[in-house]
């Protein structure tokens, strides 16, 4: 399979990963408790349940990826640091859970995405963010 043929995929894919994650109201509100109804008494829904929730943060995620992903780089070049201690890549502030390609030096120029968060250092490093 050509990457091409698998980003079609993935990205028609996650059209009924947003129909699931916007009937549960996931998004909103990161808990399948309030819109799936189940008998926590009974121990096969209770797993189902607690799986299915765990599923749900990892197609949440995905989604962020997916969508991400079929924009259009807006952004590149290298990242600094405000005065307050946020980053920011030209006029574009990077906040935690957003996207960011970054350049790997050691891996032979190639992009890396990553969601920033604050595990991340970020200044001086050459990025571009799509929008």
């Amino acid at each position: 399979m050509k990457i091409e043929e698998l980003k079609e995929q993935l990205f028609a894919l996650n059209g009924m990963i947003r129909l699931i994650l916007k009937e549960c109201g996931y998004d909103e509100h990161r808990d399948i408790g309030i819109c799936v109804d189940y008998d926590a008494t009974d121990k096969d829904e209770h797993m189902l349940y607690k799986t299915f929730s765990d599923l749900m943060k990892h197609l949440s995620y995905s989604n962020l990826l997916l969508e991400y992903l079929q924009k259009p780089v807006k952004e590149e070049g290298v990242i600094t640091k405000t005065k307050i201690g946020k980053y920011r890549l030209n006029k574009t502030t990077i906040n935690d859970g957003d996207c960011v390609e970054i350049l790997q030096q050691g891996n032979g120029g190639k992009w890396e995405l990553i969601v920033f968060g604050d595990i991340y250092k970020l200044e001086g490093r050459y990025a571009r963010i799509r929008k």
